[in-house]
């Protein structure tokens, strides 16, 4: 059991450093609540059905759409959408059934809301959804446009207690096939659908929805300020095959279970001001990911400003690779507040890839009141090297600092790993009031690293142990 605190924006100024006393105050502003004390950490409550935003509605059945599961209906919600534009916008209505489509393009001033037993599902065919260049992985790159793309629509609202189904398997398939046959296939050499891309989207809300099967990323927002995504539920199959004899040559429809490559959760990728809460997420990669750019000339790319002042609360986090990761492309990702949330998947609670491509700053963090039911590493932070390139030039100056855990509860694998390259510092990490069982108690760390503090820590109702490591 652990007790959740007086939020901390209520204590005394004097407690804690002034960024995180700024940084809290305005992040509480944009969640609009502070959250009463109670005894124990507990999977946030199932949202009540998410009404409709306070606007004109209009019903996709009246543009032709028919939703038997069967019906391609792609171009009918796509007059909807530029109908309702030419009407002076207005809010797309998705009733009960399932309607099959390919990529659709929401507009300024068009918001999409679904209602419960609504689903929109994608199509299986890579054929409908049109081949793009977008923002993807840090860079503009061509690959194919998402399930429901959004660009320049400020105020947006993404509703509803329907589902946004992304029919993933025939994509997940293709992939693996891919690097069955050459280990060394990428991410975007393999076209995959988002099921959410937001671009330059200020005031944005995603709300209420079930997302599941992404043939990729699943909610992926770029330059997006002042967001908000509040009570989504997020899966996506991390169990199953993903390469071998047994998926080569067969099609999707001929194979059982098999896992969902590159499936995150959230990708939060060069925004600001952006609150996450009350979402369920169980994927088979990165839960929420903070993002930018990537490679040597990554710090003078105007397109990747700052990921900064970031608030998750009260989130489960029931499996992936972790549950909070910085990266793995992200230059400068700083104030980000993770707290009230438990891990039920046995996944690392807070990853952070240093990329010797890219100069890096992830400074000011705050992790507190995290219950670990059970949970991996409590941190890991080290070289992240896959599809690293300098180019040609000297391997830039990277940084972690300032760093802190407080109220952790639970059971860990282990208490985590904190190792640098050649070119990077680690300094500032701190615990505090950390009470946990781990596997293996040691906290692993890399000549070099600087200002490890503990403060009323316990591990397996001991001081932890600091053990030295050349990983």
């Amino acid at each position: 059991m652990i007790r959740q605190p007086t939020p901390t924006c209520l204590r005394k100024v004097s407690a804690f450093p002034i960024w995180r006393k700024l940084l809290l105050l305005g992040l509480l502003g944009c969640a609009q609540a502070i959250h009463a004390e109670t005894t124990d950490v507990q999977r946030p409550a199932a949202n009540p059905a998410v009404s409709a935003p306070e606007s004109r509605l209009f019903a996709v059945t009246n543009y032709g759409a028919i939703g038997d599961g069967q019906t391609l209906c792609t171009m009918a919600i796509q007059k909807a959408i530029d109908a309702i534009a030419v009407q002076g916008g207005g809010t797309l209505r998705i009733p009960p059934g399932t309607f099959l489509t390919g990529s659709i393009f929401l507009k300024p001033g068009v918001n999409l809301h679904l209602d419960a037993g609504a689903v929109l599902r994608g199509s299986p065919s890579l054929k409908d959804y049109p081949a793009t260049t977008t923002r993807i992985e840090g860079l503009q790159q061509p690959l194919v446009a998402a399930l429901i793309n959004a660009s320049n629509c400020p105020d947006l609202r993404i509703t509803g207690s329907g589902t946004i189904d992304g029919n993933g398997k025939p994509f997940w398939v293709s992939f693996w096939q891919a690097t069955t046959r050459n280990p060394k296939t990428t991410n975007v050499q393999i076209k995959r659908p988002r099921l959410m891309f937001l671009d330059h989207c200020p005031d944005a809300h995603i709300e209420g929805l079930k997302l599941k099967d992404s043939g990729f990323w699943n909610v992926h927002v770029y330059d997006c300020n002042h967001l908000v995504i509040d009570g989504l539920d997020i899966s996506a199959p991390n169990k199953g095959l993903r390469h071998g004899p047994e998926i080569a040559g067969k099609t999707w429809r001929e194979l059982g279970d098999v896992r969902a490559p590159s499936s995150d959760g959230i990708d939060v990728d060069s925004c600001q001001h952006v609150v996450i809460r009350n979402c369920t997420i169980g994927v088979d990669d990165d839960n929420i990911a903070l993002k930018g750019s990537k490679g040597p000339f990554a710090l003078a790319d105007k397109a990747s400003p700052p990921v900064e002042d970031v608030l998750v609360e009260n989130c489960t986090f029931r499996y992936g690779a972790a549950c909070l990761t910085f990266g793995s492309e992200a230059t400068v990702v700083r104030n980000v507040v993770m707290r009230h949330c438990q891990v039920l998947g046995g996944h690392t609670l807070l990853r952070l890839k240093l990329r010797p491509d890219t100069a890096q700053t992830f400074a000011h963090v705050l992790v507190e009141d995290i219950m670990l039911n059970p949970g991996g590493r409590v941190i890991f932070a080290a070289p992240w090297t896959q599809y690293a390139n300098l180019q040609g030039q000297p391997q830039p100056a990277s940084v972690i600092r300032d760093i802190t855990f407080r109220h952790v509860r639970g059971h860990a694998k282990e208490l985590g790993l904190l190792t640098n390259h050649a070119t990077s510092s680690i300094k500032g990490v701190r615990f505090e009031d950390v009470d946990i069982q781990a596997d293996d108690p040691a906290l692993k760390e890399s000549p070099g690293v600087k200002g490890v503090e503990f403060s009323k820590v316990l591990v397996n109702g001991h001081p932890p142990q600091m053990e030295l490591t050349r990983k």
